[in-house]
């Protein structure tokens, strides 16, 4: 009876509660880095793609995740990657105009360490809308990283 009640007042409430219209698109859903070179930068960037498909301006944060910091598990044969500052990317705060696409990239640099050759790591790049609203949902999406070095 209870559930039924719920379900009955949330249906009221989608009918009368205002609800904005706005489109977030991330791409690519994954980047692939593979042979990479423990000790050296990445010479070509992946470039993040972030468009916003609303009629207003949208303000977005970006950030580089562990799989279990949003509820994931690595792929098979993959690993969390050690430590996140390893991807770095070219903004972490961006506005992205009406119907646009703006590009942030994204490098890499695994340490000279032999503990990190013949490795294969996994991470998420959150892009999140930034909110006012208390409570309130923001749009997120997370494009997967997926990392494999060279073996020694």
């Amino acid at each position: 009876m209870l559930k039924r009640l719920i379900l009955i007042v949330g249906s009221l409430l989608c009918l009368v509660w205002p609800v904005s219209g706005r489109g977030l698109d991330v791409g690519p859903a994954v980047f692939r880095w593979q042979d990479v070179v423990p000790g050296k930068v990445v010479a070509r960037p992946f470039v993040l793609r972030v468009t916003n498909r609303s009629d207003l301006p949208q303000n977005y944060t970006v950030h580089v995740r562990q799989p279990g910091q949003i509820n994931s598990r690595p792929d098979k044969g993959f690993e969390p990657l050690p430590e996140t500052s390893w991807l770095s990317l070219a903004t972490r705060d961006i506005r992205v105009p009406p119907r646009t696409t703006q590009q942030v990239p994204v490098f890499l640099k695994v340490p000279a360490k032999s503990v990190n050759y013949g490795k294969a790591w996994q991470a998420y790049i959150e892009v999140r809308e930034k909110t006012n609203r208390r409570g309130g949902l923001a749009l997120a999406c997370y494009p997967k990283v997926l990392i494999k070095t060279i073996k020694k």
